[in-house]
């Protein structure tokens, strides 16, 4: 694979490698058994595949951790990087029916809105705590809410 004249010259820091990373993110998909082979449109899984490599690269830079509760549950960690106040990081618990619904009343196609209303749900925060990341954790978070968009 050739190399992208705009990727940085040193690259970002570690964490963990590239297959554990990998690992998280198929552990993620397979939680809410999503198979992007499977998807509805060609346009939806080129999205996705494109999503998933991006978070596998927040996962190898320790920006997004999976737990496994005791309860079985899974819920992924998201380690904030920038300046957001005393939070230093967000955990979205397991996707249900109620946090989707909190996507309703939006219009289908406010697809921030919906993304942002989804996630604060699952974290647990209001939609001004998701609106108020900006930055790579933004990205982070919009990038994983495609995933559970998807469940």
């Amino acid at each position: 694979m050739s190399k992208s004249k705009w990727a940085p010259e040193v690259q970002p820091q570690k964490k963990i490698s590239d297959d554990s990373a990998a690992a998280q993110v198929k552990e993620l998909i397979a939680y809410y058994s999503i198979n992007p082979d499977e998807l509805e449109s060609e346009d939806v899984r080129k999205a996705v595949e494109s999503g998933l490599n991006r978070l596998s690269s927040y996962y190898a830079r320790g920006f997004l951790e999976n737990k496994i509760g005791t309860d079985g549950k899974l819920s992924v960690i998201q380690y904030l990087q920038g300046n957001t106040g005393t939070a230093k990081e967000l955990s979205y618990g397991e996707l249900s029916g109620q946090h989707k619904v909190a996507m309703d009343g939006f219009d289908p196609k406010a697809n921030y809105q919906r993304q942002h209303a989804l996630m604060a749900s699952l974290a647990g925060v209001t939609d001004d705590a998701i609106k108020g990341l900006h930055g790579v954790d933004l990205s982070v978070c919009e990038t994983l809410a495609l995933v559970f968009l998807q469940a």
